[in-house]
């Protein structure tokens, strides 16, 4: 979504700036989900999900738990005060 609309912010800004919502887009980079993933610990459920036996078998279960994880509170702060290391 982020990509989409910087194209389009590129390539149709006059066409398309009166029709835009304002941008509340957001996005995880993979180094957050993954210290999610582990601070919680579900990476070895992670490991079997992402092989071909456990791709549906483990899906319900990871889905379930990634909904109710806690984020570590080191990110929670980055995220809360806008820092980037």
């Amino acid at each position: 979504m982020l990509l989409g609309r910087k194209v389009l912010e590129t390539d149709a800004w006059d066409a398309a700036q009166n029709c835009w919502e304002p941008h509340d887009s957001y996005y995880l980079g993979s180094d957050i989900f993954y210290t999610y993933i582990v601070q919680n610990g579900w990476w070895e459920l992670r490991t079997k999900q992402k092989t071909p036996e456990g791709y549906f078998a483990v899906a319900k279960e990871l889905q379930e738990k990634l909904l109710c994880g806690k984020f570590p509170a080191a990110i929670k702060e980055e995220s809360i005060c806008g820092t980037t290391n």
